[in-house]
């Protein structure tokens, strides 16, 4: 439920919040999505201070997990208390710079999201600067990090040919794997743009399990072509995080379905 207002915004996970502490529930999964850990301008950019105090209470309030291990609970595989599985989407160099030693001194494993080529800087966004290959090949020796495929050039995947969808998933796979070793067995959709054909050939291409921006969390029988992941951006204070990683944003997330009902008659 996205509103213009940030104020109302605010009160309704305050209220979700308050309520997702009395309701009785049974262990969460939540599937974290971040982009860029840096002071620079975007929306979808995280400072490092609030990231540090995020993953701060990540490790006091959860249980760090990997992305398989939430694909696992997808499947019903059910954790046995809170857990959170931290992804990255993109491949920003500011991973290595800011993100990476966080996540080493707290001890939470992350999966990074890298695109196999040279992005469409339009459909990216910005001009952060990327990591290269040299990079993702030592990235992919840090135990705690996994590499997975973020399509090649960052392109909305629905809105290709059939050819160039299957291009763009299977090239990336390539690449990566020349780069680091292991060929990736999860995609995270560029933009978050995906559909049934969409789903059919990333399951002909060789992928496991793919990751969508539905903002909930993952619950046992969900989809694992559309993983729900729940986004942090330069909005998310630390109570609003707090509030994410809860019951709230389930009931969030179906308010916001609701409102797009209601607005689409």
């Amino acid at each position: 439920m996205r509103t213009n207002s940030r104020p109302v915004q605010d009160f309704v996970w305050s209220v979700l919040h308050t309520l997702a502490r009395i309701v009785p529930h049974q262990p969460r999964m939540t599937v974290l999505m971040y982009h860029a850990i840096t002071e620079a301008d975007g929306f979808f950019a995280v400072s490092p201070n609030d990231f540090d105090a995020q993953m701060k209470y990540v490790r006091a309030h959860a249980e760090p997990v990997t992305l398989a291990q939430a694909f696992e609970h997808a499947q019903g595989n059910r954790v046995k208390r809170d857990s959170v599985a931290v992804t990255f989407d993109d491949g920003y160099l500011d991973f290595s710079t800011h993100a990476l030693e966080v996540l080493k001194r707290e001890g939470i494993p992350a999966t990074v999201f890298v695109l196999g080529d040279a992005p469409d800087r339009k459909e990216l966004g910005n001009d952060l600067v990327l990591m290269n290959a040299d990079q993702v090949r030592s990235l992919s020796k840090e135990p705690l990090v996994a590499i997975e495929s973020h399509a090649l050039s960052h392109r909305k995947l629905k809105h290709l040919t059939p050819a160039e969808l299957m291009h763009e998933l299977t090239e990336s796979r390539r690449l990566i794997e020349e780069r680091t070793g292991t060929k990736p067995v999860y995609i995270a959709y560029p933009k978050g743009s995906y559909n049934g054909p969409v789903i059919e050939a990333v399951k002909k291409a060789g992928y496991e399990g793919a990751c969508s921006v539905i903002e909930r969390g993952v619950r046992p029988g969900d989809e694992v072509f559309a993983l729900p992941r729940v986004q942090v951006d330069r909005s998310t204070t630390l109570a609003l995080f707090a509030a994410k990683l809860s019951l709230a944003a389930d009931w969030y997330y179906a308010l916001w379905l609701f409102a797009k009902r209601l607005r689409g008659k």
